[in-house]
Parts: structure tokens; sequence; C-alpha cells
């Protein structure tokens, strides 16, 4: 079994190392796909109400409302939080 998982480990970082070689946008549909591949399907309502939400937000970013924050300073947080 040892074995076995060696050679998962070492597909999985080949599998990553090509996604991560890939153009931006083609790294994030290789993720929606694999995001949709795990996530169950979405009912009517829920899809609906995120719709909603992101509505607001644009509507609160457009009005200048919104609290934001830089990039690099949450994705600091972020690593720091969650290292890799």
């Amino acid at each position: 079994m040892g074995n076995y998982s060696c050679l998962m480990a070492a597909e999985l970082e080949r599998v990553v190392e090509q996604a991560l070689s890939l153009p931006g946008l083609e790294r994030l549909s290789v993720a929606r796909r694999i995001l949709e591949s795990i996530e169950p399907e979405a009912s009517e309502d829920v899809e609906r109400a995120w719709e909603e939400e992101i509505i607001k937000r644009v509507e609160k970013i457009d009005s200048g409302t919104a609290n934001s924050r830089p990039w690099e300073e949450i994705r600091k947080e972020f690593d720091s939080r969650f290292p890799r």
C-alpha cells in the first residue's frame, strides 16, 4: 500500500504542476470543473440567492459603500493562516 501512496502522491504533484503551468483562465476553468465534480448540485433557490447576493455586492462596490481590502493584504493573511 505504501508504494501505491507514493505513486499517487507523485502523480498528484505532476497533475498540480501541469495545472499551475496553464494560463490563468485555463487554471480557473480546471478549478471550476474540479469543484463542480465534488460539490452537490445547488438548488434553483440557492442559485437565485447567490445571484441576488452578487448583485448586492456589485451595487455596493459601484456606489463606493463596500468595505474592501487590497488583495496583497488578504493574500498575506491567508498565507499566514494556511501555510503551504
